[in-house]
């Protein structure tokens, strides 16, 4: 079943902030019982063992009949026995349960006036007095958002009246919330802030002894090589490096876009990782220790423009391959970002760049057509009209903007793969999907995504994607540790129970 796309997350969420709507948090009980097991599916049956049992028959005493026994006996010298049910409804854990409650879920919103996002299936819009309603899923837990809470309270009983019949939907009210393992914070007016405080400190509390103390960069200039005569790692370590990184990858993803350049790298060595690589997560572990205060603000700058940074560092890795970074800005903090190996191997740095394009050109159309879409039903003079209208596209080469720009007229003696790569971006600037200028190498923000840059410019590239400034770093030292009283406290979101 599909689940809302963090991108699209975001992006609802700043225009949330800019348009300082009201949010709610919602969680459906029992989602998936919500929804019927189709007479057209092949049956599926569920098997019931031991206590469960006893259980069932105290519910419907008529089923004692129905229980079948084997002659073997459990530890408990009791004969093993055992119900079998056939499902009739969408059972959590089967193949068809998630779609289904997605489809019971889509067809009421669609029947309270909602129209979902042609690029989130997850996203769903109306209009209501005027000015937007919002709703994103992820599975059952909902984000709602309108200017006035009294349209969010009537479309949460309305839901109530159609899935909370055995149990009342809860909601949480407030500026900040928990939403999909994030805690999303819209304090202050006009921005959104993003943090995954508990998170962090779980992995940090999961990471050896040999990992205490504090890094100043996640990773050292020599990333990207691998030191083949290092000894690998023993399978308890092997096991602790791949969790600990599929664990930072999923922070990466969300909100610590700052930590990419080396989880990207490191993912790459779970298979067989060594006591080099060892010493990578080593580092990445303590630059996170020093900087879990760091949260990822995003904010617009009224222009409706959506200004792209796309960067590519050239064979940098150990069989030659490029490093493709790449970011998305509304003014303030990446929305969108990635950090990745080329999947090519090119012959200049001007291939690689085009490559590099080429990698981010799909976020470029989606994020457009997303925003479009979004804001399609907004009058004419709304300052969110134009939003997803203009991309521009910063690139440090030159050489390459010609050939973007050129087309067929740049066309020489290449291979195939980037002779499609160039004209499909040469046809996206004339219709007029991106606008391509020259940006000098030390400005370009992505350049901190495509290799582990240090220094000053590390510090002013990471604070430009987390959207923070370096007086606001110590500012939000002293907020994080305010942060943590109100996790203690329960104060993340109001609970109320809808009537």
């Amino acid at each position: 079943a599909p689940t809302v796309k963090v991108h699209a997350l975001f992006i609802s969420c700043m225009i949330d902030a800019i348009e300082g709507r009201s949010v709610a948090i919602t969680d459906i009980p029992g989602a998936f019982l919500s929804a019927d097991w189709p007479k057209s599916a092949p049956p599926c049956y569920l098997k019931f063992e031991g206590i469960m049992v006893d259980l069932i028959c105290q519910i419907v005493p008529a089923y004692r009949k129905l229980i079948k026994y084997s002659g073997k006996r459990d530890r408990h010298g009791k004969q093993r026995r055992w119900l079998v049910g056939k499902v009739t409804k969408a059972i959590y854990g089967t193949l068809l349960g998630a779609i289904l409650f997605y489809k019971k879920l889509r067809k009421e919103l669609e029947a309270l006036g909602f129209e979902v996002n042609d690029y989130d299936e997850c996203t769903f819009n109306k209009m209501v007095d005027g000015t937007q309603f919002t709703i994103q899923f992820h599975v059952d837990d909902l984000k709602l958002s309108h200017l006035k809470q009294q349209r969010i309270d009537e479309i949460i009983d309305a839901l109530n009246a159609i899935f909370g019949k055995q149990k009342k939907m809860s909601a949480s009210y407030g500026k900040i919330h928990e939403y999909l393992g994030m805690t999303i914070d819209w304090s202050e007016p006009g921005m959104v802030k993003f943090t995954m405080y508990n998170y962090l400190e779980d992995i940090l509390a999961e990471a050896p002894d040999d990992m205490d103390g504090t890094d100043v960069t996640p990773a050292t200039v020599y990333l990207f090589q691998v030191d083949l005569d290092s000894p690998l790692l023993d399978d308890t370590l092997a096991d602790l490096f791949h969790r600990l990184t599929a664990r930072f990858l999923h922070a990466a993803k969300r909100a610590r876009p700052d930590i990419q350049v080396a989880v990207s790298f490191l993912c790459k060595r779970v298979d067989a990782p060594n006591e080099g690589d060892y010493k990578k997560l080593r580092r990445l572990v303590r630059y996170v220790r020093a900087t879990i205060h760091i949260p990822l603000v995003l904010g617009w700058d009224e222009s409706g423009n959506i200004v792209w940074s796309i960067d590519a560092s050239f064979a940098v890795h150990m069989n030659m391959k490029s490093h493709t970074g790449y970011c998305m800005t509304m003014g303030r903090g990446a929305a969108v970002s990635g950090s990745t190996t080329q999947t090519i191997t090119t012959r200049s740095s001007t291939e690689a760049e085009l490559v590099g394009l080429d990698d981010g050109i799909g976020f470029i159309e989606w994020t457009s057509r997303f925003c479009k879409a979004q804001v399609k039903d907004y009058p004419d003079d709304h300052p969110l009209k134009q939003l997803g209208c203009k991309n521009l596209v910063k690139q440090d080469n030159t050489s390459t903007i010609k050939m973007a720009k050129g087309g067929r007229r740049t066309c020489g003696k290449r291979t195939r793969s980037i002779d499609i790569r160039y004209f499909y971006i040469t046809e996206r600037i004339n219709d007029g999907l991106i606008v391509m200028s020259y940006c000098p190498t030390k400005a370009m923000v992505s350049d901190y995504l495509s290799k582990p840059t240090q220094g000053s410019l590390f510090r002013l590239h990471r604070n430009a994607i987390m959207g923070i400034s370096s007086e606001e770093y110590d500012r939000y030292e002293l907020e994080y540790a305010a942060a943590k009283r109100r996790y203690r406290e329960g104060m993340y979101g109001t609970p109320v129970e809808s009537a």
